[in-house]
Parts: C-alpha cells; structure tokens; sequence
C-alpha cells in the first residue's frame, strides 16, 4: 500500500481549491441557467448569452464535467484516503 506523501495532500488541496469554485459555477448553470447571478459568474459584465448555441454549449459543458469530471475526482480523492 502506498502511503500518501504531504506533496500528495499539497495536490489534493490545490485541486479543491481550484475546482470548488468551477463546480460551483456549473450547478448554477444546471439549476438556473437564465438568472443574473449566473450569466455574470459564466459571461460576465451583466451580459447576456451570445446566441442559442452558447448557452447550449455552455449547458452542456456544465453537466458533463458534473457526470464525468466530478465523480473522477472523488474517486481519486477516495483512493489517496484509502492509500
């Protein structure tokens, strides 16, 4: 069994750092695609989307990276738990 190291919990911990906002983000866009709140956190300066396909496009990144990218990432953070 390996044992993690502390540049392992450094990683680790920077990978929380840098996704906790990201996923944020995209269950904003999963729950409430059309609200202010996440038009300004995904667009920006209180702009509204450019056209259908970039609210599609941007729609659709949101669930893949939460039914693909999320549960790899919790997997991986469970295998340095488990050694």
């Amino acid at each position: 069994m390996i044992k993690p190291t502390t540049l392992t919990w450094i990683i680790a911990i920077f990978g929380i750092i840098t996704f906790f906002p990201l996923m944020v983000a995209q269950l904003m866009m999963i729950f409430k695609p059309n609200s202010q709140k996440t038009k300004d956190l995904i667009i920006g300066k209180g702009d509204d989307w450019r056209d259908k396909s970039h609210y599609k496009y941007s729609l659709a990144f949101a669930w893949a990276d939460w039914l693909i990218i999320f549960p790899l990432l919790v997997l991986s953070y469970w295998g340095v738990l488990v050694g």
